[in-house]
């Protein structure tokens, strides 16, 4: 039974990680309007990815990784995913 259904029957709804209502964390919103421009989300994956590679060429792989596994992140929420049309 869905969280609409529950409350028109005046149950009490279901905590939010129930599978009616749970959508996954989401650590960056592509709806959001800041990232509607497709060059703000290149910007906000290449900043970090560029970051990585100055890292590691500066001799810190931990860091590297930090900011690599970022823009992987931010790769694939903004760039694969993309926003809702």
């Amino acid at each position: 039974m869905s969280q609409p259904d529950r409350v028109a029957r005046g149950q009490r709804p279901l905590p939010c990680t129930t599978q009616d209502s749970y959508h996954g964390t989401m650590l960056v919103d592509p709806n959001h309007p800041f990232f509607r421009r497709k060059w703000v989300r290149i910007a906000c994956v290449v900043a970090p990815a560029g970051w990585a590679v100055l890292e590691l060429a500066t001799g810190n792989p931990f860091w590297a990784i930090v900011f690599g596994a970022a823009a992987a992140a931010l790769f694939h929420a903004l760039i694969l995913n993309g926003p809702d049309r």
